[in-house]
Protein backbone atom coordinates (compact mmCIF):
# COMPACT_ATOMS: atom_id res chain seq x y z
CA UNK A 1 0.00 0.00 0.00
CA UNK A 2 3.07 2.24 -0.04
CA UNK A 3 3.32 2.93 3.69
CA UNK A 4 6.46 2.85 5.80
CA UNK A 5 5.65 0.45 8.64
CA UNK A 6 6.92 1.08 12.17
CA UNK A 7 6.61 -1.87 14.56
CA UNK A 8 6.66 -1.25 18.32
CA UNK A 9 7.21 -4.06 20.82
CA UNK A 10 9.19 -4.75 23.98
CA UNK A 11 10.40 -8.10 22.61
CA UNK A 12 13.18 -8.14 19.99
CA UNK A 13 11.84 -11.49 18.73
CA UNK A 14 8.24 -10.34 18.20
CA UNK A 15 7.21 -11.66 14.76
CA UNK A 16 5.65 -8.35 13.75
CA UNK A 17 9.01 -6.60 13.97
CA UNK A 18 10.31 -8.80 11.14
CA UNK A 19 7.60 -7.33 8.91
CA UNK A 20 8.39 -3.73 9.84
CA UNK A 21 10.53 -1.21 7.96
CA UNK A 22 11.52 0.38 11.28
CA UNK A 23 11.63 -1.38 14.64
CA UNK A 24 11.18 0.35 17.97
CA UNK A 25 11.93 -2.03 20.82
CA UNK A 26 10.63 -0.58 24.07
CA UNK A 27 7.88 -1.02 26.62
CA UNK A 28 4.54 0.30 25.36
CA UNK A 29 4.33 2.83 28.18
CA UNK A 30 7.70 4.39 27.22
CA UNK A 31 6.04 6.66 24.68
CA UNK A 32 8.62 9.46 24.82
CA UNK A 33 11.07 6.98 23.32
CA UNK A 34 8.49 6.06 20.67
CA UNK A 35 7.83 9.69 19.73
CA UNK A 36 11.57 10.43 19.49
CA UNK A 37 12.22 7.45 17.20
CA UNK A 38 9.23 8.22 14.99
CA UNK A 39 10.25 11.86 14.64
CA UNK A 40 13.72 10.78 13.47
CA UNK A 41 12.07 9.29 10.39
CA UNK A 42 10.88 12.74 9.31
CA UNK A 43 7.65 11.26 7.96
CA UNK A 44 3.98 12.08 8.38
CA UNK A 45 2.21 9.59 10.64
CA UNK A 46 -0.76 8.27 8.66
CA UNK A 47 -2.26 6.07 11.37
CA UNK A 48 -1.69 3.81 14.38
CA UNK A 49 -3.11 0.31 14.76
CA UNK A 50 -3.43 -2.34 17.44
CA UNK A 51 -6.34 -4.03 15.75
CA UNK A 52 -6.02 -7.62 17.03
CA UNK A 53 -4.34 -7.17 20.41
CA UNK A 54 -5.63 -5.39 23.48
CA UNK A 55 -2.12 -4.94 24.87
CA UNK A 56 -1.38 -2.13 22.42
CA UNK A 57 -4.75 -0.38 22.39
CA UNK A 58 -3.88 2.28 24.98
CA UNK A 59 -0.45 2.98 23.48
CA UNK A 60 -1.94 3.26 19.99
CA UNK A 61 -4.59 5.68 21.24
CA UNK A 62 -2.01 7.87 22.99
CA UNK A 63 0.27 7.93 19.94
CA UNK A 64 -2.73 8.80 17.78
CA UNK A 65 -3.63 11.63 20.14
CA UNK A 66 -0.04 12.93 20.22
CA UNK A 67 0.03 13.22 16.41
CA UNK A 68 -3.52 14.65 16.30
CA UNK A 69 -4.95 11.86 14.18
CA UNK A 70 -8.49 11.91 15.56
CA UNK A 71 -10.61 9.04 16.86
CA UNK A 72 -9.98 7.15 19.04
CA UNK A 73 -7.93 8.97 21.63
CA UNK A 74 -7.01 7.65 25.07
CA UNK A 75 -10.25 8.69 26.77
CA UNK A 76 -12.41 7.29 23.95
CA UNK A 77 -10.94 3.80 24.28
CA UNK A 78 -11.32 3.68 28.07
CA UNK A 79 -14.79 2.10 28.06
CA UNK A 80 -13.51 -0.72 25.86
CA UNK A 81 -10.77 -1.53 28.36
CA UNK A 82 -12.78 -1.46 31.60
CA UNK A 83 -15.56 -4.00 31.95
CA UNK A 84 -17.04 -2.17 34.94
CA UNK A 85 -17.59 0.93 32.77
CA UNK A 86 -19.26 -1.30 30.19
CA UNK A 87 -21.53 -2.90 32.79
CA UNK A 88 -22.63 0.54 34.03
CA UNK A 89 -23.31 1.84 30.51
CA UNK A 90 -25.28 -1.28 29.56
CA UNK A 91 -27.37 -1.07 32.74
CA UNK A 92 -28.18 2.58 32.03
CA UNK A 93 -29.18 1.73 28.44
CA UNK A 94 -31.40 -1.18 29.51
CA UNK A 95 -29.27 -3.80 27.75
CA UNK A 96 -29.31 -7.24 29.38
CA UNK A 97 -26.00 -8.10 31.02
CA UNK A 98 -25.07 -10.14 34.10
CA UNK A 99 -25.70 -8.82 37.61
CA UNK A 100 -22.35 -7.58 38.84
CA UNK A 101 -20.35 -6.03 41.63
CA UNK A 102 -17.03 -4.20 41.41
CA UNK A 103 -14.67 -4.69 44.35
CA UNK A 104 -11.22 -3.40 45.16
CA UNK A 105 -10.82 -4.73 48.69
CA UNK A 106 -11.00 -8.39 49.63
CA UNK A 107 -13.40 -8.00 52.56
CA UNK A 108 -16.11 -6.67 50.25
CA UNK A 109 -16.68 -10.22 49.00
CA UNK A 110 -18.32 -11.07 52.32
CA UNK A 111 -21.31 -8.94 51.32
CA UNK A 112 -22.06 -11.26 48.42
CA UNK A 113 -23.54 -14.17 50.32
CA UNK A 114 -27.05 -12.73 50.46
CA UNK A 115 -27.07 -11.11 47.00
CA UNK A 116 -25.51 -13.66 44.64
CA UNK A 117 -25.89 -17.39 44.13
CA UNK A 118 -23.05 -19.70 43.15
CA UNK A 119 -21.59 -20.39 40.67
CA UNK A 120 -20.12 -16.93 40.04
CA UNK A 121 -17.62 -15.54 37.57
CA UNK A 122 -14.60 -13.64 38.89
CA UNK A 123 -12.62 -11.50 36.46
CA UNK A 124 -10.25 -8.52 36.39
CA UNK A 125 -12.07 -5.37 35.33
CA UNK A 126 -9.43 -4.61 32.71
CA UNK A 127 -7.80 -7.71 31.21
CA UNK A 128 -8.30 -9.81 28.07
CA UNK A 129 -7.80 -13.34 26.79
CA UNK A 130 -9.54 -14.96 29.79
CA UNK A 131 -6.55 -13.99 31.96
CA UNK A 132 -7.56 -14.03 35.61
CA UNK A 133 -11.09 -15.21 34.79
CA UNK A 134 -12.49 -18.11 36.79
CA UNK A 135 -15.72 -19.80 37.77
CA UNK A 136 -16.19 -20.22 41.51
CA UNK A 137 -18.65 -22.39 43.41
CA UNK A 138 -18.06 -21.49 47.05
CA UNK A 139 -17.08 -18.61 49.29
CA UNK A 140 -13.70 -20.26 49.87
CA UNK A 141 -13.01 -20.37 46.11
CA UNK A 142 -14.24 -16.81 45.76
CA UNK A 143 -11.80 -15.49 48.35
CA UNK A 144 -8.91 -17.23 46.60
CA UNK A 145 -9.82 -16.25 43.02
CA UNK A 146 -10.39 -12.58 43.84
CA UNK A 147 -6.73 -12.40 44.77
CA UNK A 148 -5.71 -14.16 41.56
CA UNK A 149 -7.85 -11.87 39.43
CA UNK A 150 -6.34 -8.74 40.98
CA UNK A 151 -2.90 -9.83 39.73
CA UNK A 152 -4.15 -9.44 36.14
CA UNK A 153 -5.80 -6.05 36.68
CA UNK A 154 -3.94 -2.80 36.05
CA UNK A 155 -6.42 -0.98 38.31
CA UNK A 156 -6.36 -3.81 40.91
CA UNK A 157 -10.15 -4.00 40.64
CA UNK A 158 -12.19 -7.16 40.22
CA UNK A 159 -15.67 -7.85 38.84
CA UNK A 160 -17.87 -10.49 40.40
CA UNK A 161 -20.74 -11.52 38.13
CA UNK A 162 -23.60 -13.95 38.14
CA UNK A 163 -22.85 -17.04 36.04
CA UNK A 164 -24.86 -17.11 32.80
CA UNK A 165 -25.47 -20.65 31.57
CA UNK A 166 -25.89 -20.76 27.80
CA UNK A 167 -24.17 -20.75 24.42
CA UNK A 168 -21.45 -18.15 23.94
CA UNK A 169 -21.05 -16.20 20.70
CA UNK A 170 -18.65 -13.62 19.29
CA UNK A 171 -19.38 -10.84 16.80
CA UNK A 172 -16.76 -9.04 14.66
CA UNK A 173 -17.70 -5.59 13.35
CA UNK A 174 -16.22 -2.75 11.30
CA UNK A 175 -17.26 0.89 11.75
CA UNK A 176 -16.95 3.72 9.25
CA UNK A 177 -18.24 7.20 10.14
CA UNK A 178 -20.37 5.62 12.92
CA UNK A 179 -21.98 3.15 10.50
CA UNK A 180 -21.36 -0.34 11.88
CA UNK A 181 -21.23 -3.45 9.68
CA UNK A 182 -21.29 -6.96 11.13
CA UNK A 183 -18.60 -9.10 9.52
CA UNK A 184 -18.76 -12.46 11.28
CA UNK A 185 -20.61 -14.26 14.06
CA UNK A 186 -19.13 -17.37 15.69
CA UNK A 187 -20.39 -19.91 18.19
CA UNK A 188 -17.95 -21.01 20.90
CA UNK A 189 -17.24 -24.49 22.24
CA UNK A 190 -15.48 -24.56 25.59
CA UNK A 191 -12.46 -26.70 26.55
CA UNK A 192 -14.63 -28.77 28.92
CA UNK A 193 -17.52 -28.54 31.35
CA UNK A 194 -15.00 -27.97 34.13
CA UNK A 195 -13.09 -25.22 32.24
CA UNK A 196 -15.87 -23.00 30.95
CA UNK A 197 -13.84 -19.81 30.65
CA UNK A 198 -11.59 -20.90 27.73
CA UNK A 199 -12.77 -21.72 24.19
CA UNK A 200 -11.45 -24.70 22.22
CA UNK A 201 -13.47 -24.13 19.01
CA UNK A 202 -15.30 -21.29 17.26
CA UNK A 203 -17.74 -22.18 14.46
CA UNK A 204 -18.98 -19.59 11.99
CA UNK A 205 -22.72 -18.86 12.04
CA UNK A 206 -24.60 -18.76 8.74
CA UNK A 207 -25.99 -15.23 8.11
CA UNK A 208 -29.33 -16.87 7.29
CA UNK A 209 -29.71 -18.17 10.85
CA UNK A 210 -32.00 -16.19 13.13
CA UNK A 211 -29.34 -15.84 15.83
CA UNK A 212 -27.09 -14.03 13.34
CA UNK A 213 -29.69 -11.29 12.95
CA UNK A 214 -30.34 -11.11 16.69
CA UNK A 215 -26.67 -10.78 17.56
CA UNK A 216 -26.00 -8.34 14.71
CA UNK A 217 -28.71 -5.99 15.96
CA UNK A 218 -27.38 -6.26 19.51
CA UNK A 219 -23.77 -5.66 18.47
CA UNK A 220 -24.64 -2.53 16.51
CA UNK A 221 -26.57 -1.16 19.49
CA UNK A 222 -23.79 -1.91 21.99
CA UNK A 223 -21.05 -0.33 19.87
CA UNK A 224 -23.22 2.72 19.36
CA UNK A 225 -23.62 3.03 23.14
CA UNK A 226 -19.87 2.66 23.62
CA UNK A 227 -19.19 5.28 20.95
CA UNK A 228 -17.40 3.29 18.22
CA UNK A 229 -16.85 5.74 15.34
CA UNK A 230 -14.10 4.23 13.18
CA UNK A 231 -12.29 0.90 13.16
CA UNK A 232 -13.05 -2.63 14.28
CA UNK A 233 -14.79 -4.16 17.27
CA UNK A 234 -15.28 -7.52 18.97
CA UNK A 235 -18.35 -8.46 21.04
CA UNK A 236 -18.97 -11.48 23.25
CA UNK A 237 -22.47 -12.53 24.30
CA UNK A 238 -24.29 -15.54 25.77
CA UNK A 239 -27.63 -16.91 24.57
CA UNK A 240 -29.69 -18.58 27.28
CA UNK A 241 -32.17 -21.36 26.57
CA UNK A 242 -35.09 -18.98 27.18
CA UNK A 243 -33.88 -16.75 24.33
CA UNK A 244 -32.37 -13.94 26.43
CA UNK A 245 -29.02 -12.67 25.16
CA UNK A 246 -26.56 -11.32 27.74
CA UNK A 247 -23.72 -9.02 26.71
CA UNK A 248 -20.44 -10.20 28.24
CA UNK A 249 -17.99 -7.61 26.91
CA UNK A 250 -16.90 -5.55 23.91
CA UNK A 251 -13.45 -4.55 22.66
CA UNK A 252 -12.10 -1.94 20.24
CA UNK A 253 -10.11 -4.58 18.39
CA UNK A 254 -10.75 -7.81 16.58
CA UNK A 255 -10.85 -11.24 18.16
CA UNK A 256 -7.35 -12.62 18.72
CA UNK A 257 -5.69 -15.90 17.81
CA UNK A 258 -6.56 -15.50 14.10
CA UNK A 259 -10.29 -15.02 14.68
CA UNK A 260 -10.39 -11.55 13.14
CA UNK A 261 -7.48 -11.38 10.74
CA UNK A 262 -7.75 -14.95 9.35
CA UNK A 263 -11.25 -16.29 9.95
CA UNK A 264 -13.11 -13.16 8.84
CA UNK A 265 -11.34 -13.10 5.48
CA UNK A 266 -11.71 -16.78 4.56
CA UNK A 267 -15.35 -16.84 5.67
CA UNK A 268 -16.57 -13.61 4.09
CA UNK A 269 -13.93 -12.30 1.67
CA UNK A 270 -13.50 -9.14 3.77
CA UNK A 271 -9.81 -8.16 3.86
CA UNK A 272 -9.62 -7.23 7.53
CA UNK A 273 -6.02 -6.03 7.50
CA UNK A 274 -6.30 -3.95 4.31
CA UNK A 275 -9.54 -2.35 5.47
CA UNK A 276 -8.09 -1.52 8.90
CA UNK A 277 -5.08 0.25 7.37
CA UNK A 278 -7.22 2.09 4.83
CA UNK A 279 -9.73 3.18 7.46
CA UNK A 280 -7.06 4.39 9.87
CA UNK A 281 -5.26 6.32 7.11
CA UNK A 282 -8.56 7.80 5.85
CA UNK A 283 -8.25 6.13 2.44
CA UNK A 284 -11.39 5.11 0.55
CA UNK A 285 -11.87 1.35 0.64
CA UNK A 286 -14.57 -0.71 -1.01
CA UNK A 287 -13.89 -3.78 1.12
CA UNK A 288 -17.05 -5.54 2.24
CA UNK A 289 -18.31 -9.02 2.97
CA UNK A 290 -18.85 -10.66 -0.42
CA UNK A 291 -19.80 -14.26 0.42
CA UNK A 292 -20.23 -16.77 3.20
CA UNK A 293 -18.33 -20.03 3.54
CA UNK A 294 -18.61 -22.12 6.72
CA UNK A 295 -15.43 -22.13 8.78
CA UNK A 296 -14.03 -23.18 12.14
CA UNK A 297 -11.19 -21.93 14.32
CA UNK A 298 -9.96 -24.50 16.80
CA UNK A 299 -7.10 -24.88 19.25
CA UNK A 300 -5.07 -27.59 20.89
CA UNK A 301 -5.23 -26.64 24.59
CA UNK A 302 -2.16 -27.27 26.70
CA UNK A 303 -1.82 -29.79 29.51
CA UNK A 304 0.61 -29.82 32.40
CA UNK A 305 4.07 -31.00 31.34
CA UNK A 306 6.82 -30.40 28.79
CA UNK A 307 6.18 -30.49 25.04
CA UNK A 308 8.39 -33.19 23.51
CA UNK A 309 6.99 -33.34 19.98
CA UNK A 310 4.85 -31.33 17.55
CA UNK A 311 4.55 -32.73 14.02
CA UNK A 312 2.28 -32.49 11.01
CA UNK A 313 1.70 -28.74 10.93
CA UNK A 314 3.56 -28.22 7.63
CA UNK A 315 1.65 -31.10 6.07
CA UNK A 316 -1.69 -29.76 7.35
CA UNK A 317 -0.97 -26.36 5.80
CA UNK A 318 -0.81 -27.98 2.35
CA UNK A 319 -4.50 -28.94 2.61
CA UNK A 320 -6.75 -26.51 0.74
CA UNK A 321 -8.56 -24.08 3.02
CA UNK A 322 -6.36 -24.80 6.05
CA UNK A 323 -4.12 -22.40 7.99
CA UNK A 324 -2.37 -23.76 11.08
CA UNK A 325 -0.11 -21.68 13.32
CA UNK A 326 2.13 -23.12 16.03
CA UNK A 327 1.95 -21.05 19.22
CA UNK A 328 4.30 -22.89 21.59
CA UNK A 329 7.60 -24.63 20.83
CA UNK A 330 9.06 -28.04 21.64
CA UNK A 331 10.82 -28.07 25.00
CA UNK A 332 8.56 -25.49 26.59
CA UNK A 333 6.83 -26.15 29.89
CA UNK A 334 3.05 -25.80 29.75
CA UNK A 335 0.17 -25.91 32.20
CA UNK A 336 -3.43 -27.08 32.08
CA UNK A 337 -5.39 -24.57 30.01
CA UNK A 338 -6.89 -21.78 32.11
CA UNK A 339 -6.48 -18.80 29.71
CA UNK A 340 -6.53 -18.21 25.97
CA UNK A 341 -2.72 -18.14 26.02
CA UNK A 342 -2.59 -21.83 27.01
CA UNK A 343 -2.77 -23.16 23.45
CA UNK A 344 -0.22 -25.16 21.47
CA UNK A 345 -1.53 -24.38 17.99
CA UNK A 346 -4.46 -22.70 16.28
CA UNK A 347 -6.10 -23.81 13.04
CA UNK A 348 -8.50 -21.98 10.73
CA UNK A 349 -10.37 -24.18 8.26
CA UNK A 350 -12.88 -23.16 5.59
CA UNK A 351 -14.95 -25.27 3.19
CA UNK A 352 -17.91 -25.01 0.84
CA UNK A 353 -20.34 -26.78 3.17
CA UNK A 354 -20.57 -27.77 6.82
CA UNK A 355 -20.24 -31.51 6.13
CA UNK A 356 -16.92 -31.12 4.32
CA UNK A 357 -15.77 -28.68 6.98
CA UNK A 358 -16.27 -31.20 9.78
CA UNK A 359 -14.48 -33.91 7.75
CA UNK A 360 -11.54 -31.61 7.04
CA UNK A 361 -11.28 -30.65 10.73
CA UNK A 362 -10.95 -34.29 11.73
CA UNK A 363 -8.36 -34.79 8.99
CA UNK A 364 -6.24 -31.91 10.27
CA UNK A 365 -6.51 -33.02 13.90
CA UNK A 366 -5.31 -36.50 12.89
CA UNK A 367 -2.39 -35.06 10.91
CA UNK A 368 -1.01 -32.97 13.78
CA UNK A 369 0.58 -34.90 16.63
CA UNK A 370 1.44 -33.32 19.97
CA UNK A 371 3.28 -35.17 22.72
CA UNK A 372 3.58 -33.81 26.25
CA UNK A 373 5.71 -35.40 28.94
CA UNK A 374 3.57 -35.09 32.03
CA UNK A 375 5.12 -33.82 35.22
CA UNK A 376 3.78 -34.66 38.63
CA UNK A 377 4.17 -32.52 41.72
CA UNK A 378 5.87 -34.10 44.72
Amino acid sequence: MGFHCVGIDSNWEAPGLNLSDTRIVTELNELEIVYREIDKLNMKVAGVLSYCSEVGVVAAAKIRQFYKLGYPNASEVSIFLDKSLQRKALDEAGIINPRWKLISEFNETLELEDNFDFPLIVKPSDSSGSRGVSEVNSMEELKMQVGQARKFSRSRKVLIEEFIDGTEYTVEVAAKEKKIEVLLVTRKVKVSNSIRTVASELWSVDPMEEIFAVLSKLAVRVFQIFGLVEGVGHLEAILKQNGDVFVIEAAIRGGGFNLANQMVMVTTGFDYCFWSIASEARIKSHEKTTYYKPSVLFFHPSKLGVITKISGISEANTVEGVHVEQLIGVGEQVINATTDADRIYSAVIVSDNIGNLKTKKIQVQNMIQVEILQQYAN
